[in-house]
């Protein structure tokens, strides 16, 4: 290996267009969007500040595909219409901010969602659906 050949530089670091580059692959994906909430920025002195966040989702597609996580986008093993996807929370959003095509949004957990979209739900949701996913898997 000639010295030409080497790269690397203590200083240049290429974060910038690993960055752009990855913010172009989100952007190709089709169940890629970013919605906006209120979330809470923490002041150097503790207090909470409301503030516009982007938060960044993957919708899963139409019946037979699989499942995506909408935080992470990997997807599952499970697909849309079955009754595996009851093992996963299911949100449909309403709010005018995604295509009508675009998809339901799938979570691990109601908290999941919580933390993921900065909201609260009531403990009878979390009820409910902690007993839905309970008697799926004494089904299976």
């Amino acid at each position: 290996m000639y010295y030409e050949d080497d790269h690397y530089h203590p200083v240049n670091n290429d974060y910038a267009n690993h960055n752009a580059a990855l913010s172009d692959l989100k952007q190709m994906d089709k169940g890629y969007h970013k919605i906006k909430r209120l979330g809470y920025k923490k002041s150097a002195n503790g207090t909470l500040t409301p503030k516009m966040v982007n938060v960044e989702v993957y919708c899963s597609g139409d019946v037979g595909t699989y499942i995506r996580n909408a935080v992470t986008g990997q997807r599952y093993s499970y697909r849309i219409g079955t009754t595996e996807e009851d093992h996963l929370f299911k949100v449909g959003l309403s709010t005018g901010e995604l295509s009508a095509n675009a998809g339901s949004l799938f979570y691990d957990s109601p908290e999941q969602y919580e933390k993921h979209c900065f909201l609260t739900l009531s403990s009878e949701t979390k009820e409910r659906w902690y007993e839905k996913k309970m008697s799926t898997r004494r089904q299976q």
